[in-house]
């Protein structure tokens, strides 16, 4: 199995665009933590799941997630201030907690599929719950109200 290590890339100031490996499964924890400079990821069709803290408090501005994405993890995009917005593949099955809390440039999220199931799932041989975790969209303060309905529709609970 491929991987890469967990916070290999965090805090890399110089860092602003990356294509990750198409061998890849899992985008590891705290990978891209505080890379500030970084703006631009492509995420391969290999990657099932974004682990905690993958993203947090990175410079990126927008991302599309592959329909392969079953998982975003806790706290994945939190703090991301920069990202405007969010495309998510047909795939997922769970984000976690917090996983675009503070995202406050947040604008736009276009989930594709229609309503994220609480149901059990099994990924990997395990068991999770699927569906929203708490707060996943807390503090995107510049998310219309339209927005929000859409995200309503899909499930999304908390508050934003």
């Amino acid at each position: 199995m491929h991987t890469i290590g967990e916070d290999c890339c965090n805090d890399c100031d110089m860092l602003e665009t990356v294509t990750l490996p198409k061998i890849l499964k899992k985008i590891p924890k705290s990978m891209f933590f505080s890379c500030d400079s970084l703006k631009m990821i492509i995420i391969p069709e290999t990657v099932e799941e974004i682990d905690n803290c993958a993203f947090l408090g990175s410079g990126i501005e927008s991302i599309n997630i592959p329909d392969s994405v079953i998982i975003i993890g806790l706290g994945a995009f939190s703090l991301c201030r920069e990202l405007k917005t969010v495309s998510i593949g047909s795939g997922i099955k769970q984000i976690w907690e917090e996983a675009f809390n503070d995202c406050s440039s947040l604008t736009a999220v276009n989930i594709n599929v229609e309503y994220l199931s609480t149901d059990d799932h099994y990924y990997n041989g395990k068991t999770y719950y699927g569906g929203y975790g708490k707060n996943v969209f807390l503090g995107c303060s510049s998310l219309s109200i339209k927005e929000k309905q859409k995200l309503r529709k899909t499930g999304y609970k908390d508050r934003f």
